[in-house]
């Protein structure tokens, strides 16, 4: 959050995608920044202005893509020292995070941190108590993890699958005639859902799982 740097995405490119070649050493170039002093650490004040950057005309614009969510993941080995540019960080974080919502896309933070309440101790070193961090994460549903952890791999694995939303409505090429749709799910009758009209889609009340076969068969409405 210091100096004219703050704010802005780090990395070049700074939105990385499955065909963004070499991707996984750019993304660990990422992850070695510039060491910063203890007592100037604001991690919430600095998601909130790199979010407020990323809209139309800022210096960060075109990171919020509309088919993207938004996982803010903080990882720090104290708490946030954003009150002195926020009156109550995490209530300012959690009003940005609502606005990101607004824009039709979900968002969340996840808080790899020190132990909440009293910090933790590893080979690597301490970590104090991330409180705040650990609060926004609980209050958008995210993740919250140690950072004296032997092992990420659990912590990662736990990330990725919270940064994956599953659709629950699928579009019909066609009107049908709604009492003659039948949906399967792997080749069982799928209960839970509803047909829209407009557009016609079917919408289940819970996703279903990742990699399964849908097949909505229905009687095409006449015109």
């Amino acid at each position: 959050m210091i100096g004219e740097d703050r704010g802005l995405l780090w990395g070049v490119p700074w939105v990385i995608t499955a065909d963004t070649p070499e991707r996984e050493e750019l993304f660990a170039e990422m992850l070695v920044t510039p060491p910063v002093p203890t007592q100037s650490e604001a991690g919430l004040a600095a998601a909130i202005l790199a979010l407020e950057l990323a809209t139309d005309g800022g210096a960060n614009e075109g990171f919020r893509r509309p088919d993207a969510g938004l996982q803010v993941v903080f990882v720090s080995d104290g708490d946030d020292s954003s009150a002195t540019l926020h009156d109550d960080p995490v209530a300012a974080f959690l009003e940005r995070i609502a606005l990101e919502e607004a824009s039709g896309s979900w968002a969340r933070a996840s808080a790899l941190v020190g132990d909440v309440p009293s910090g933790c101790a590893s080979p690597r070193g301490t970590a104090q108590p991330g409180t705040a961090y650990v609060e926004v994460a609980e209050a958008t549903g995210g993740v919250v993890a140690s950072i004296c952890h032997a092992d990420f791999a659990a912590v990662l694995e736990a990330l990725s699958a919270d940064s994956v939303v599953l659709p629950v409505r699928f579009e019909l090429a066609e009107v049908p005639v709604s009492d003659e749709v039948q949906v399967s799910v792997d080749g069982v009758q799928a209960t839970g859902w509803e047909l829209a009209v407009d557009p016609p889609a079917v919408v289940f009340d819970t996703p279903p799982d990742a990699g399964v076969s849908i097949l909505v068969s229905y009687t095409v409405a006449t015109q």
